[in-house]
């Protein structure tokens, strides 16, 4: 069990992030805290029915616990953090819908092609599509 409660972050993160997965009915995502060295922590999980319900993740004041994993302590508790950028999958379920939250979460919230078995061996790459007649990001 971690050492904090969900919906905080236990250390100042450098990024936070959001990955999504689609389902059938709905969108599943984990909010994550990064450091630079690679030292994550899974800050909440959530199913989202609708697009609102990712903007408003993107909106969370997600809260800091006093902790800093290197260097010294605050004096007060750190300033909430919320997320910077997220990946979402969009090889599958319902690729128009992921691309139009991610035109509607320019800059923010960016298409990729899951991954899994030996394609981890290769480098996700940026790539541009069109939808709707805008030129976008994907990563794959």
């Amino acid at each position: 069990r971690a050492p904090y409660r969900r919906g905080t972050c236990p250390f100042v993160p450098d990024l936070v992030t959001i990955g999504i997965d689609t389902q059938d009915t709905h969108l599943v995502g984990a909010i994550m805290g990064w450091l630079a060295d690679g030292t994550a922590a899974i800050i909440d999980w959530f199913h989202a029915i609708a697009e609102i319900d990712v903007h408003n993740r993107f909106a969370a004041q997600i809260p800091v616990v006093a902790r800093v994993l290197h260097g010294e302590q605050p004096e007060s508790p750190p300033t909430p953090v919320v997320p910077q950028f997220g990946l979402i999958d969009a090889a599958g379920h319902r690729t128009d819908d992921v691309y139009d939250l991610c035109q509607a979460l320019a800059g923010r919230l960016y298409a990729s092609w899951g991954r899994g078995g030996l394609q981890i061996t290769t480098p996700i790459a940026e790539s541009k599509i069109k939808h709707r007649m805008v030129e976008m990001p994907i990563f794959k």
